[in-house]
């Protein structure tokens, strides 16, 4: 697995599978194909993701806030689990480099890196805070505040934690804009990072890959009026100068996370540990099994 790490970080919803899908095509493979989700998702690094946030005692729609909570024994635990992850998803092949995407790499990079044969190439995706939210409105049914603050806190620890690494930035409305150009743009930039891949002939089928149709929910900077606290807008204006390649990455000033943002997912955090709620989401879950149950006994479930 001593190949060139190439990640993918940005926002859910933000464009990062659109990203990743065009880099596996450039030539930088995203490992075990029979490991790979709809979405380019490692399904066992994104358990193991995952598990990293539960011990926080979050989820990625509720995550953590803060660094702290990474430097916890009880996340710690989980290296040797990640690790195995680790090389099962990239140690075939023969590419000189292998990519990941994994949204969540967002928050927790900072315990991935130790266990990363060397150094990451990172891929920064970067999407309209507004049309994040609501393309989680659409498929997650999350109010749009919820969506923002989660853009919020991903966009900020993706700038935070690729601080110091060789970074290309990728701004998905210029990308669908003129996919040519940009696809072009990130290979000879990956180039000049020192990815080692030859991405000659290869391009043509990544742009082909970029279907206008794919960008579903458009919005304006002049959108942003009102709809982002100030704190929100603030990120917004330094996410959108960071462009083009640069080794070291030197993140932009960054303001803190806005208080209703805490506020809002300190809030959904101890909803879903009120026991009250708790009980009532596991009573959900047994009537769905429940009625599952039924159904294949009368033959009649979707399959």
């Amino acid at each position: 697995m001593e190949r060139t790490p190439v990640i993918v970080l940005g926002m859910h919803r933000s464009g990062t599978s659109a990203v990743a899908h065009v880099i596996d095509l450039l030539g930088v493979p995203l490992g075990e194909r029979d490991q790979l989700q709809v979405e380019w998702e490692n399904a066992p690094l994104q358990e193991v993701n995952e598990r990293v946030l539960r011990r926080a005692g979050r989820r990625w729609a509720i995550p953590p806030l803060g660094d702290d909570w990474l430097r916890e024994p009880r996340v710690a635990e989980l290296a040797d689990d990640a690790s195995s992850a680790l090389h099962a998803a990239f140690d075939g092949g023969n590419a000189g480099a292998w990519a990941w995407k994994d949204p969540r790499l967002c928050l927790t990079l900072p315990f991935w890196r130790p266990l990363l044969p060397r150094e990451p190439v990172i891929v920064l995706t970067f999407r309209h805070p507004l049309e994040v939210a609501a393309s989680l409105t659409k498929r997650d049914h999350f109010e749009r505040d919820h969506g923002v603050a989660l853009w919020e806190i991903y966009t900020r620890a993706a700038l935070r934690n690729a601080e110091g690494l060789p970074v290309v930035a990728v701004h998905y409305d210029e990308l669908m804009a003129d996919p040519a150009t940009e696809v072009a743009r990130l290979a000879r930039a990956l180039v000049e990072l020192g990815v080692p891949f030859t991405p000659d002939g290869s391009v043509a089928s990544a742009v082909a890959s970029l279907e206008r149709g794919q960008r579903h929910h458009q919005h304006t900077p002049d959108a942003l009026a009102g709809a982002l606290n100030a704190e929100q807008l603030s990120l917004y204006h330094a996410a959108q100068e960071v462009h083009g390649a640069s080794n070291p990455f030197v993140a932009p000033a960054l303001p803190p996370l806005a208080p209703a943002t805490v506020a809002l997912i300190e809030a959904r955090a101890a909803w879903r540990l009120d026991p009250v709620h708790v009980r009532r989401r596991i009573r959900v879950r047994q009537v769905r099994r429940a009625a599952l149950r039924f159904l294949d006994r009368l033959g009649v479930r979707s399959r």
